[in-house]
């Protein structure tokens, strides 16, 4: 995951989950030729004044269902458990 966030220490901002496209088959939170587009998700987020973190998922078939949304999954309880470590989320 990629976190994009302009706060200072002890400021929270609203949070932007971004999960790339695929049908949990193909893609991923960054180009596959380095092109920035993916990220400009990120830096548009940012520039809104909010905090984005932009994850990427294990693909089908070589993960099997449903290891995308457990991914998913993942990620929110990273973000309840450890987001206030990041400025994400007020501790709990």
């Amino acid at each position: 995951m990629d976190i994009y966030s302009s706060g200072t220490a002890g400021e929270l901002k609203p949070v932007v989950v971004y999960v790339h496209g695929g049908a949990f088959i193909a893609g991923d939170k960054s180009a596959a030729d380095g092109a920035p587009f993916y990220e400009n998700v990120g830096a548009w987020a940012k520039m809104q004044g909010f905090a984005c973190v932009a994850m990427t998922y294990r693909l089908a078939p070589a993960n099997g269902w449903p290891t995308g949304s457990e991914d998913i999954s993942l990620l929110i309880a990273w973000l309840h458990t450890e987001g206030h470590a990041h400025g994400l989320i007020a501790p709990a």
